[in-house]
């Protein structure tokens, strides 16, 4: 994250960098306890997150998700990172991939918010989606999540794909899934993602070809959603 942004956005890296050296400290706290077998209560706080993340590098197949809004989170540059984004969307394309119906596409709509590095990793998440055969539909532009939820449903997609942490701090971002009716996924929707994370290999597409195979457009999902003409 510094080699590649520390010019434009050094002020931030910094944040980022001290934020993730607290986040190191936590998780030694939380070490000693798992070791030990004990178990940590099942809350929203950053311990019992990183407790969860531990187990999943692991390769145990516990809860990453927050059920409640079908969002992963995590600090940026600890373990919300490239390669987590991929292993996680990699695990929501095999899932789709299985929930063909009658009324939806092989589509996604993936947005992002103004947090650090959320374009890129939208970008990450489409190269995954369109390796894995699905039509993407990408913002070119931050916008509020209500945005693709509306073109989840108005597109008929399978599901729809937003990079924010919500009301988190800066130093999150997330991955919130939505569902072909727009409305957040459900707890038994995210166990079973979870339950594909690294199960399968990441497939990847570049964006030149996955438009070259009209599996990627970019567009402008505000007027349609406030219906505007242009903006």
């Amino acid at each position: 994250l510094e080699h590649r942004h520390e010019t434009r956005r050094s002020g931030i890296v910094a944040d980022v960098k001290d934020q993730a050296a607290a986040a190191r400290r936590v998780r030694l706290d939380v070490e000693a306890p798992l070791a030990a077998g004990a178990e940590l209560p099942l809350d929203s706080g950053l311990t019992h997150y990183l407790a969860n993340v531990m187990r999943f590098k692991a390769g145990d197949r516990l809860a990453i998700f927050n059920g409640r809004d079908g969002e992963w989170r995590a600090v940026i540059g600890e373990d919300y990172t490239f390669e987590n984004i991929r292993l996680v969307a990699q695990a929501t394309a095999d899932y789709f991939a299985r929930k063909q119906t009658r009324t939806t596409r092989k589509r996604m709509v993936v947005g992002y918010d103004r947090r650090f590095l959320s374009n890129e990793f939208a970008q990450t998440t489409d190269e995954v989606l369109t390796g894995n055969g699905y039509e993407v539909l990408l913002s070119d532009r931050p916008v509020p999540t209500p945005a693709v939820s509306w073109h989840t449903a108005k597109q008929k997609a399978r599901a729809g794909i937003m990079i924010t942490a919500s009301h988190n701090p800066a130093r999150f971002n997330g991955f919130k899934i939505k569902l072909h009716h727009g409305g957040p996924a459900d707890p038994n929707t995210c166990r079973a993602i979870e339950q594909n994370l690294q199960k399968r290999p990441v497939k990847q597409l570049t964006p030149i070809k996955a438009k070259r195979r009209k599996l990627l457009r970019t567009s402008n999902l505000l007027p349609k959603y406030l219906n505007l003409r242009s903006l």
